[in-house]
């Protein structure tokens, strides 16, 4: 449900109804992950994402 409220947040924000909740690195850092699952999946071997989180949205 994560992305769920992401893009909720954004359509919202978008429109001018609340702020962003999200920054960019946490979105960054989300990239990073899907394509480390893709790779994963190409390489049928685990893939790590060494991921520090310094921000959890408030929702």
């Amino acid at each position: 449900m994560g992305f769920y409220h992401e893009l909720l947040n954004f359509y919202k924000a978008a429109v001018g109804e609340e702020p962003l909740a999200v920054t960019p690195e946490l979105e960054y850092g989300d990239a990073l992950t899907i394509f480390a699952i893709l790779d994963s999946l190409e390489k049928r071997e685990i893939v790590k994402v060494a991921r520090k989180v310094e921000y959890e949205p408030v929702y």
